[in-house]
C-alpha cells in the first residue's frame, strides 16, 4: 500500500511534459533549450536502473537485460513514460529524484511495482 501511495505522490508532480514534438526542441520561457542527458539510479532491489531523456517526451530505460524507449504518457502528476510493457514514473530530477518501474499493462494501465529507485 505504502507503494502504491508514493506511486500516487510521484503521479502528481510534472503535468506539462505532454509537449508536442515541436515543443519539445523549442526555446523554454526561461530561454533554454532542452539538453539531453543520462542519470543513473539505484534501486531497492540492489539493480541499477540507467535512464537516458533524448526530449521532453522520450526515454530509454537500461534495466536488467531489458532496454525500452518510452513515450510520454497522460499522468496526474509527475512524468509517465510508457513503453511496449515497462512504465518509469519520475518525481524530481538530479541526485536524490525518485523513480519506479513498473509493468505496463496491454490496455494501458499500469500495473504491478517492479523496483522503487533513487538518483545517483
Amino acid at each position: 500500500m505504502k507503494n502504491l501511495i508514493s506511486t500516487a505522490v510521484m503521479a502528481a508532480f510534472i503535468t506539462a511534459c505532454g509537449q508536442s514534438s515541436d515543443e519539445s526542441n523549442a526555446t523554454s520561457a526561461a530561454g533554454s533549450q532542452f539538453a539531453p542527458f543520462s542519470q543513473s539510479y539505484s534501486c531497492e532491489s540492489g539493480q541499477s536502473l540507467e535512464a537516458e531523456y533524448s526530449s521532453t517526451e522520450t526515454v530509454v530505460v537500461h534495466y536488467q537485460e531489458n532496454t525500452q524507449e518510452m513515450k510520454i504518457a497522460v499522468s496526474a502528476s509527475g512524468a509517465r513514460y510508457a513503453g511496449e510493457d515497462l512504465e518509469w514514473w519520475i518525481k524530481g530530477s538530479g541526485k536524490g529524484s525518485e523513480g519506479v518501474l513498473f509493468d505496463h499493462q496491454e490496455d494501458g494501465t499500469t500495473g504491478e511495482i517492479i523496483d522503487n529507485c533513487i538518483a545517483d
